[in-house]
């Protein structure tokens, strides 16, 4: 398919976060010549541990930022075998903006 669009940025919050990741990996895939970039506020865990490397490996130009102590960021549990993605930045309750790289 081709489109006029050279740049496009994935966004949302929350449930919305969780729908746009899915977006930042399916929509590379099918649409060419275009640039993505992805910024999540609020990403619940989406995947397993082989869907967070198939991220970071690639989706490029990611970032999903989590707000003090939003419980959203940190459900399902790990112990489910849920796992983020890298590249999150959190926000202190200082207001500090603080870059985690990692998981």
């Amino acid at each position: 398919s081709s489109t006029n669009f050279k740049r496009v940025l994935v966004t949302g919050h929350s449930l919305g976060a969780a729908l746009s990741l899915l977006d930042a990996v399916y929509l590379p895939l099918h649409i060419k010549g275009v640039s993505f970039q992805t910024v999540l506020y609020g990403l619940p865990r989406v995947g397993n541990q082989a869907f967070a490397d198939y991220v970071d490996a690639h989706v490029t130009s990611f970032t999903r930022i989590n707000n003090k102590e939003d419980p959203i960021p940190i459900v399902p549990g790990r112990f489910l075998g849920f796992h983020h993605p890298s590249g999150e930045v959190h926000i202190q309750a200082s207001g500090q903006w603080l870059s985690c790289p990692g998981e």
